[in-house]
């Protein structure tokens, strides 16, 4: 989100990297079958995105992502609030890589899987979010530690998580198509008179 302050002292100022819910229906949409794709792509992208911020964070990158998780920590029982923030802190620790390239193509990528979040973890008992703080704060830990071996542990663990709930609510889909399938309804038949 934009300031605009007008006057001699005035300019264009960055007030938040999130966009309000509102203003968050941008047009994209994502087809069940396409959030395969953009969970292989964010773990491409995001592991080795947590790899340069492991190598590369400096001391006000890793505020900048302590800032965040401490917000992420007093908005667990908002999930729109929450699910911000950690898109957020996900932008923070690509910043802290250093490498811009990778940080739009992170922007683009958490806008779509932004969708699939919203479509996996839309009924997500309120523990979901204390999960993913919990894995954001060892990711953290890690990526301050600068043992490498650590980021990528705890990374792939947060990303399997998203992908795990994701292929459970698939696998349901189609168990329950598959039981229609067998069983479809009958046909309503007309009334004896």
């Amino acid at each position: 989100m934009l300031e605009v302050r007008p006057g001699a002292v005035g300019g264009i100022f960055v007030r938040s990297d999130t966009v309000p819910a509102q203003l968050n229906d941008d047009g994209w949409r994502l087809r069940v079958s396409e959030v395969t794709d953009v969970l292989e792509a964010r773990r491409v992208i995001q592991i080795n995105i947590a790899q340069l911020a492991g190598m590369r964070a400096t001391e006000e990158d890793v505020r900048a992502m302590t800032t965040t998780l401490n917000l992420l920590r007093e908005s667990v029982a908002d999930r729109q609030r929450f699910m911000q923030l950690d898109e957020r802190f996900q932008i923070a620790m690509a910043r802290a890589a250093h490498n811009q390239v990778l940080l739009s193509q992170v922007q683009n990528l958490l806008r779509q899987v932004r969708l699939a979040k919203d479509l996996a973890l839309r009924d997500a008992p309120p523990d979901e979010s204390m999960w993913a703080l919990g894995s954001l704060g060892r990711l953290l830990d890690a990526i301050r530690s600068k043992d490498l071996a650590c980021v990528v542990r705890e990374m792939d663990e947060h990303l399997a998580y998203l992908e795990n709930i994701w292929s459970e609510e698939l696998s349901r889909g189609q168990r329950t198509a598959r039981a229609l399938l067998a069983h479809p309804e009958p046909a309503s038949s007309p009334r004896a008179g």
